[in-house]
């Protein structure tokens, strides 16, 4: 237990440095508002998106990864033009280490010259704040290790960019998140005061809906890529949607996972979607999988209508 808490706090910090900071969903196609600002507004409806992740099942208690995500985005009218505003609130959980990060995200929309499709350029801005309980590590002796931080970080600025293109069939986007973030400073100490800092994060994504023989049945072929440089994952995504309501799948996420994917419409306008990952890496032999459950909910504002009034020649 004292040998994996460490490796578990060592790592998460290292991999803050070098390797993918941002949290890997097994449910990517529900959870494009997160990565892609250019998302925003892109269903011409408001959407409410809650996702949590629970990674590693059977070592949660020793420090295994989970995450919660909400966002909410709406379309908007404004001088004639279409735009998009988004929020996004992530918050992971890696061993002794929390991260909240808060994003307010912009789309400016544009109908395409050619097809039927609509293009979103967008931005995002936010906070990260990161938080170390290191104070509950057994590291077999009294005292405090000023090599390791402790504690709730300074909050340091967050800046994302992306583009999202769409039609009734199709969508495909490309963004960047954490393009700008500083350090985070932990405690006094020259060892610990800047311990860490986000790396920027890129990601493609594609997808598209194809009506099969049966006209109750689609089938959404969809792709995600995220990468920062020197780590990159790949997720393959297939989704079979009977009448809209139902639908069941798998995703492969290369070299680590394969993923089976379910979900229903249990009213209109809202989804039940659930994922579970079998893993495909050593991680078999400790853990028994990933569980992730998302809820989505999509509407549109009713307008009420002003009663007509008529002026008749009886009553002038």
């Amino acid at each position: 237990m004292k040998k994996l808490s460490i490796i578990f706090i060592c790592s998460s910090i290292a991999c803050n440095v070098l390797g993918q900071q941002d949290m890997g969903y097994s449910q990517n196609m529900f959870n494009l508002m997160s990565v892609n600002p250019g998302y925003a507004g892109s269903q011409d409806m408001i959407g409410l998106n809650f996702l949590q992740r629970l990674q590693w099942l059977g070592i949660v208690d020793k420090g295994a990864p989970s995450s919660t995500v909400f966002s909410a985005n709406a379309p908007f009218t404004l001088f004639d033009r279409s735009h998009g505003v988004g929020l996004t609130v992530i918050n992971n959980n890696v061993a002794y280490t929390n991260d909240l990060n808060l994003n307010l995200s912009y789309a400016y929309r544009s109908k395409m010259k050619f097809g039927d499709g609509k293009i979103g350029i967008g931005a995002s801005v936010g906070l990260v704040n990161s938080t170390i309980n290191s104070s509950n590590l057994h590291l077999g002796y009294t005292g405090a290790d000023d090599a390791i931080p402790n504690g709730k970080a300074s909050p340091v600025l967050d800046l994302g960019l992306g583009v999202f293109y769409n039609t009734e069939k199709l969508y495909m986007g490309i963004s960047a998140t954490h393009i700008f973030t500083g350090k985070f400073k932990f405690g006094s100490t020259e060892s610990t005061k800047e311990s860490y800092f986000y790396i920027p994060h890129y990601y493609i994504t594609a997808g598209y809906t194809f009506q099969l023989a049966n006209p109750s049945l689609e089938l959404e072929p969809s792709f995600f890529i995220q990468t920062v440089g020197a780590t990159t994952t790949l997720n393959f995504n297939t989704n079979i949607v009977y009448n809209n309501h139902v639908w069941g799948g798998i995703s492969y996420r290369a070299g680590q996972a394969v993923t089976g994917l379910f979900g229903l419409e249990l009213s209109e306008g809202i989804r039940f979607g659930v994922a579970y990952d079998f893993e495909t890496t050593i991680l078999n032999t400790i853990s028994h999988g990933s569980l992730e459950v998302a809820v989505i909910y999509n509407f549109k504002l009713k307008k009420e209508r002003l009663p007509q009034k008529y002026k008749s020649i009886r009553f002038l």
